[in-house]
């Protein structure tokens, strides 16, 4: 059922609920991205099936969500850095100073 259409659907439901649950706003431009102020903060999701890229300013946010995502979802390949890929794009944190 893998690569059907079907089967994007029912994973997209499920995902974009489990968000909801937690409080996160669909994007209505970007069905595929949903943010949540987390300690007064954006922390914004964004996936592609099953890819997913986390952020919020605060390290220890991503990581708890990353957990809860864990729990339900079970082991993730997580990778922490400034600079990462995402569906052949390079994305770069730079802060401020």
């Amino acid at each position: 059922m893998y690569g059907t259409l079907t089967a994007f659907i029912l994973w997209y439901n499920m995902f974009s609920q489990s968000l909801t649950n937690k409080g996160f706003e669909i994007n209505p431009y970007d069905l595929c991205v949903a943010n949540k102020m987390v300690n007064g903060k954006p922390m914004t999701i964004c996936w592609y099936v099953d890819d997913l890229k986390v952020s919020h300013v605060d390290p220890k946010e991503v990581k708890k969500m990353i957990s809860t995502l864990e729990d339900k979802f079970g082991e993730l390949n997580v990778k922490y850095g400034d600079e990462h890929t995402y569906l052949g794009m390079c994305h770069m944190h730079r802060l401020s100073r």
